[in-house]
C-alpha cells in the first residue's frame, strides 16, 4: 500500500530536557487545539465548500534533471543510499528560521539522482495555490497570488506560514524548475470529528492515511509536518496514549528524524488565540550539523542536528518582491 517514498515531517526540538519537553507539550498541545478550531473555521468557509472530502490531487511536473549544487549534511549519504528506506520523517517545532533551510538543503541532497515529491503540512484545500506557485517562474506576479492565498492569509500564524516557509516554498519551486521535485503535495486534511469531539488519535490516523493517499506511487517524498506527528511512539505527556502520524509507516521502510538545536526561539501558537515569539533554554554542548541515529524504542530514530542555536521566524507580509531564486 506504501509508494516508495521519502518523507520529511518538519519539527525541531533541542536536546532532550526537561524544560525543553514542557515546550514541546505546550506548543503540542496548543498547536492540536488550534488545528481544530482552524479547521472547523475553513469548514464554514463557502468559498472552499466541496473541497473538503475530495481533496484536488496535487499536480506532478515533467522533470529533466540539471545538476545543482547542494549544502552538505553530514550523515545524509548514507541514510539516502539505503535502497529500502521509503519514509524520512523528520519532526520540527514550527517556526524557526533554521529547520526549513536545513530540510532544503535535505531535498535537495535526496532528489539530486532521483526526482523526488515534496509532502508539506498545509491543508489540503491549498493545494491549487501551492500547484500554481510551484509550477510558475516565480516571479512578481506569481508571488502576490501565493501570499494572497489562505495559507498566508488565515488567522491562525503557527509557524507554516512564517517568512522562513515562504522561502522553502521558493526553493521547492527553483528545484522542480531543475528537474528535481516532481510534485509538491499539501495533505494535512480538514478533519471532521464525530459526535465525541476532536481525538488526537483518530486526528493522527487521518493525517497518516491522507499522506500515504496523496504522496504518489514510485517516488521518494519528503513530508514537512509538526514533531509531534513524527514521533513513533505515544507522546509522554498525553493523557489517553495514542499512535501518532509516523507510527502507522511501515519501520523497515522509514525512519523518523528529530530536527534538534540547542536553545533559541521560535514562533508558536500555545493556544488557538495567542501566537508569537516563544524561547528555550539551552542543554549542554550543541551538537554538530549532520544525522545520527538512536538506539531503538525511542520516540524517533534519530536526529537531524541544526548544529546552532535557532530563531523565530515570523508569519510572512502579504507583500513580497518576486526575486526568483536559485535552487
Amino acid at each position: 500500500m506504501f509508494s516508495r517514498v521519502i518523507a520529511i515531517f518538519l519539527m525541531a526540538t533541542t536536546a532532550p530536557s526537561a524544560a525543553i519537553d514542557r515546550a514541546v507539550e505546550r506548543a503540542s498541545n496548543g498547536e492540536m487545539t488550534a488545528i481544530f478550531n482552524a479547521n472547523q473555521t475553513a469548514r464554514q468557509d463557502p468559498n472552499i465548500d466541496g473541497a473538503l472530502e475530495a481533496a484536488p490531487p496535487a499536480r506532478r511536473f515533467e522533470t529533466t534533471l540539471r545538476p545543482v549544487k547542494c549544502a552538505a549534511i553530514a550523515g545524509a549519504d548514507m541514510l539516502l543510499s539505503r535502497s529500502n528506506l521509503r519514509w524520512i520523517v523528520v519532526g520540527e517545532m514550527h517556526g524557526t528560521r533554521e529547520t526549513p533551510e536545513i530540510f532544503g538543503d535535505l531535498a535537495c541532497l535526496a532528489s539530486s539522482s532521483h526526482p523526488v515529491t515534496v509532502a508539506v503540512e498545509q491543508t489540503t484545500v491549498d493545494q491549487a495555490a501551492i500547484d500554481d506557485f510551484i509550477g510558475s517562474s516565480g516571479d512578481a506576479a506569481a508571488t502576490s497570488r501565493f501570499l494572497t492565498s489562505r495559507l498566508w492569509t488565515q488567522p491562525m500564524k503557527d509557524g507554516r506560514s512564517s517568512e522562513a516557509y515562504f522561502h522553502l516554498f521558493q526553493r521547492l519551486r527553483a528545484l522542480r524548475a531543475a528537474g528535481q521535485i516532481t510534485s509538491v503535495v499539501a495533505f494535512q486534511p480538514l478533519y471532521n470529528p464525530g459526535p465525541a469531539g476532536f481525538k488526537a488519535g483518530d486526528y493522527e490516523n487521518a493525517l497518516a492515511s491522507s499522506l500515504v493517499s496523496r504522496a504518489g506511487q514510485n517516488a521518494r517524498v519528503l513530508v514537512l509536518v509538526g514533531n509531534m506527528h513524527a514521533m513513533r511512539t505515544a507522546p509522554a505527556w498525553a493523557k489517553s496514549a495514542y499512535l501518532p502520524m509516523a507510527g502507522y509507516l511501515p519501520a523497515e521502510t522509514s525512519i523518523s528524524l528529530d530536527a534538534r538545536w540547542n536553545g533559541g526561539s521560535y514562533w508558536a501558537c500555545p493556544s488557538d488565540t495567542s501566537c508569537g515569539p516563544q524561547t528555550a533554554a539551552s542543554s549542554g554542548p550543541t551538537p554538530a550539523r549532520g544525522i545520527i541515529l538512536d538506539g531503538p524504542g525511542r520516540p524517533y530514530d534519530g536526529a537531524l542536528n541544526l548544529g546552532v542555536r535557532v530563531t523565530a521566524s515570523p508569519p510572512q507580509p502579504q507583500a513580497a518582491t518576486g526575486r526568483v531564486l536559485k535552487p
